[in-house]
């Protein structure tokens, strides 16, 4: 790893390591520098500013690991994955979802839901004639649903655990996306 990726690691981890000891509006770049020892010129290097080191830690703690996702079977899976993120960082996600950083947030569930549904749903659909904008219909209202499901659970505190919900969800949508696939294509 490159000097310049572990520097932007360490600033990563430092603002995660604030956010869980306080809200993300009470943390200035000062702070995070402070953390790991850095001027703020090396941090404004790297990011633009605290929003911008925020998404970073998003992708690369969740997005960049999350293995390639190559059949309709493997949601229940990655949705599992994303979840777990989110139970073991539950404050930190919290605090990204109370602050001005809940576009990443948003953004984060919103293009993983979005490329987990996309690829499984464009595999399985592959040799259906289905019109591109239907097809794109079916993926937008799947992944708006998981990130909606998502983000309510985290702020209702997680009550059930994620694989009560990724299980719930599995049961709930066996089927489900072959016979939208199929209404669709009917229609």
């Amino acid at each position: 790893m490159s000097s310049s990726a572990l520097t932007k690691k360490e600033l990563g981890h430092a603002l995660k390591e604030l956010m869980n000891l306080m809200p993300m509006n009470k943390i200035t770049v000062a702070m995070v520098c402070e953390k790991c020892d850095l001027n703020r010129q090396t941090f404004y290097y790297h990011f633009q500013d605290i929003y911008e080191c925020l998404g970073y830690i998003y992708q690369s703690e969740v997005i960049e690991k999350l293995p390639e996702f190559d059949s309709l079977e493997q949601w229940p899976d990655h949705f599992l994955k994303i979840l777990k993120y989110i139970e073991q960082n539950k404050v930190f996600c919290l605090n990204t979802f109370n602050s001005l950083g809940r576009d990443h947030l948003e953004m984060f569930l919103s293009e993983t839901s979005f490329a987990m549904v996309e690829n499984g749903i464009r595999q399985f659909a592959h040799d259906v004639n289905i019109d591109p904008d239907r097809l794109n219909f079916i993926v937008n209202f799947y992944a708006i649903a998981f990130s909606g499901l998502i983000i309510q659970w985290l702020t209702r505190g997680c009550r059930d655990s994620s694989e009560e919900l990724a299980a719930t969800l599995s049961t709930m949508l066996q089927g489900s996306f072959t016979n939208a696939i199929d209404n669709l294509r009917n229609q």
